[in-house]
């Protein structure tokens, strides 16, 4: 029986391999594991030092040019490799030249251009990646969890200036990246290559970033005592070693964050290229706080409130935005940067983000006086729709309708790019409701409605409901009425008393928006067994209240006990967005108070409400169209 050749070469690289791992090292076969062909184990002095990672052995008879080697490999089994936690070190071997080549490879995926939906990739290597017993002898002294991770630097510098200027890059990184760079090693697929050509006046800088290049400001004048500093510090640094030293910090940003957040605090206030912008900033910014190196992020804020760097102040306190736990920290800095900064343009962000902040708190006297400031230092905020959908918003929870109607409808006509639209004319809707212009309101709902439609999404249930609510009220000749609260409490407060339906009935028509009248007019004739009365009455104090958990959940029952059937999934649909799968266990409680309904009917319905809100979750509830939640104001007291 012929031998397969692959199964030939295979058994050729892994003998010739073994030789290669030192004797004191252990070395087991992996039987048929998906990537993985060998473990390796390191040992010093007979000890092990728990030091492991796992080679992937790819054997091949190819002609090899100039010690070139190329191996297709599978995009997935790279991106596999990305998620091991230890390290893999991809080595070919070629039978023809009884030769190793070697690349760690847990970062390979990111550092080649991969087309969409392309399944394999060619892994090229040459003399740069040759690997031998001495490679293993010095991993044992270098290897750490990370090297895989590890960054190649390399210089191609000639005359004795550029030689100076790359000893003096390079001693910076040794400070802050000392067991995060390889030399020239080409093991380490990430690489920055920086370029120094020396002219008559200086330097000229070139960086390409795994492929990515850049061309930096040239240094001007040759400053041998400079770049010739034994020991390096940013109290002698040049404008131009801050550039590189920028892009390096960003290179290394993801692999050292602490070291780089805090060498960036060196140079951010000499660098003030191009290439420190506000995308790069907002990156650094967010990804220090997603891995939480608050400490170091603040104090970069720090760095540019002394220097009054407000473009960077700006983008980098962005990060600590919300965020419970550093959203003080977010609104003491502005306020700081207030008091710092001269006015400006850009003094006209930090007071809108201020405003914001007190109005999320809803301290609204103080987020007026910053929206306001935001227009003095940039009257273009005036035409932004945002500005006047912001102030609407707090305008809105302020109770002052009347004037969040025009905020918002001023906001509609800016927003010409349809940004925030259909969004916008929901909550204008909802000031035309609280002023009692149901006509308008619903006309505006129904706009809403429209809209979400043909963007091929399912309207919000509530938002649906706001529109038939409307309809109802005119037709009960509610529409801009006089309305009268302090009426309307007060004859709730007579009926809570007197439990008189018909006293309910007069608070109501007296201002149609008491959700607590409606509520308990419910309530009363639930008692009375009057269910179909029971479910319109709490139906609109539900969607009066939208928040009110109880209620909504009541209203739900009231959808069961008067055979409302067609609320019945809007309304469980709703409860699901609104309150999440916990909803369930109210519902429960409610059915379980319920003695006039069997055990084994309430068993079934928890049964087939839970099956419904799985495939709700897996299938509706994605394609909804669902704005933030109005912010009701409850009138009268209980």
């Amino acid at each position: 029986m012929k031998r397969v050749e692959q199964h030939i070469i295979e058994e050729e690289s892994r003998k010739a391999f073994a030789l290669l791992v030192p004797d004191a090292w252990v070395a087991n076969d992996f039987t048929k594991d998906y990537g993985k062909d060998i473990h390796i184990e390191i040992f010093t002095n007979h000890n092990s030092t728990g030091k492991t990672f796992i080679v992937q052995l790819k054997g091949t008879s190819q002609n090899i040019k100039e010690g070139k080697i190329a191996i297709p490999l599978a995009v997935d089994m790279l991106s596999y490799y990305k998620s091991l936690d230890y390290p893999v070190l991809l080595v070919f071997y070629s039978t023809n030249e009884k030769r190793f080549w070697g690349i760690w490879a847990n970062n390979l995926l990111d550092c080649l251009k991969i087309k969409e939906g392309q399944a394999t990739v060619l892994i090229k290597l040459d003399t740069k990646h040759f690997i031998d017993r001495d490679f293993f002898n010095r991993l044992e002294s270098s290897f750490t969890k990370e090297i895989s991770k590890r960054i190649q630097v390399v210089f191609n510098s000639k005359s004795n200036y550029e030689k100076a200027f790359e000893r003096r890059i390079i001693r910076w990184i040794e400070k802050y990246y000392p067991n995060s760079y390889g030399l020239d090693c080409a093991y380490y697929p990430f690489k920055i290559s920086i370029s120094l050509n020396e002219y008559d006046k200086g330097l000229k800088v070139k960086i390409d970033i795994n492929g990515d290049k850049y061309v930096l400001e040239n240094i001007s004048d040759k400053e041998y005592s400079f770049i010739t500093s034994p020991i390096v510090d940013s109290s002698a640094m040049n404008k131009a070693e801050s550039e590189i030293l920028f892009f390096i910090t960003s290179a290394f940003l993801h692999l050292s964050p602490q070291s780089s957040l805090q060498l960036l605090q060196k140079i951010l206030a000499l660098y003030n290229g191009a290439y420190k912008n506000e995308f790069t900033l907002l990156e650094i910014g967010y990804f220090a706080a997603s891995k939480n190196y608050m400490f170091e992020l603040q104090k970069l804020i720090e760095v540019t409130l002394k220097e009054k760097l407000i473009k960077d102040f700006n983008c980098l306190n962005s990060a600590l935005f919300g965020n419970n736990i550093t959203i003080e920290s977010y609104k003491d800095n502005l306020i700081r940067a207030n008091n710092i900064f001269p006015d400006s343009e850009d003094k006209g962000v930090t007071s809108y983000n201020l405003g914001n902040v007190y109005r999320i708190q809803n301290e609204f006297l103080f987020a007026v006086h910053y929206y306001n400031l935001a227009r003095k230092h940039n009257p273009e905020y005036l035409n932004r729709y945002y500005w006047w959908h912001e102030f609407a918003g707090m305008l809105f929870v302020s109770e002052h309708y009347f004037y969040a109607e025009r905020f918002y409808k001023k906001s509609i006509e800016l927003d010409t790019e349809k940004l925030n639209l259909p969004f916008t004319h929901a909550l204008y809707a909802d000031c035309l409701l609280w002023q009692g212009k149901y006509k308008d309101a619903k006309e505006s709902y129904h706009y809403f409605l429209k809209e979400v439609v043909e963007m091929d999404k399912m309207p919000s249930p509530y938002q649906s409901m706001l529109h038939d609510m409307c309809n109802e009220f005119i037709k009960m000749g509610f529409n801009e009425t006089a309305l009268d609260k302090s009426l309307s409490n007060e004859l709730y407060h007579n009926a809570y008393e007197s439990k008189d339906i018909d006293i309910y009935k007069k608070s109501i028509e007296a201002y149609p928006l008491n959700y607590y009248a409606w509520r308990e007019l419910g309530y009363l004739y639930e008692s009375k067994g009057e269910f179909y009365e029971a479910f319109y009455a709490l139906k609109n104090a539900a969607i009066l209240s939208e928040v009110d958990r109880e209620t909504w959940v009541h209203f739900f029952f009231m959808c069961i006990r008067a055979e409302q059937a067609e609320f019945f999934n809007l309304v469980f649909v709703q409860l699901l967005f609104q309150f999440g799968d916990s909803i369930l266990n109210d519902i429960n409680d409610l059915l379980s108070n319920s003695t006039d309904i069997p055990f084994k009917q309430k068993e079934v319905l928890i049964d087939n409400l839970l099956e419904s809100a799985k495939d709700l979750n897996e299938s509706v509830v994605d394609n909804i169209y669902i704005p933030s939640p109005m912010v009701m104001r409850f009138f009268g007291d209980k």
